[in-house]
């Protein structure tokens, strides 16, 4: 679920619950972690540019194309329904007027 669709899981399908800041559902069987099902299909854009610090030219992009997901799928709902969700994971219910 690489190249932002994690992002996209967390943002729309967060299971975690917590009570009082702790984590209630500490096992795999409890917490649903979202799948390449649960997500739109997502188009990787590969650009090969060599770097001199990595091995043989290689650089790693790690998790940031997750960074852009939520603000980008809180932006669209806002656009689309006029209501601002401010916290995560984004449900009707936690949207507020303009």
């Amino acid at each position: 679920m690489k190249g932002g669709g994690h992002g996209v899981g967390i943002c729309l399908d967060g299971r975690g619950v917590l009570k009082d800041g702790y984590i209630q559902n500490l096992n795999f069987q409890d917490f649903l972690i979202p799948t390449v099902l649960d997500v739109p299909k997502v188009k990787p854009i590969i650009l090969e540019m060599k770097t001199q610090y990595g091995p043989y030219g290689a650089k790693g992009m790690g998790e940031m194309p997750n960074i852009p997901a939520a603000p980008a799928i809180i932006n669209a709902i806002a656009h689309a329904c006029g209501g601002r969700v401010r916290t995560l994971p984004a449900s009707p219910e936690r949207s507020t007027g303009r």
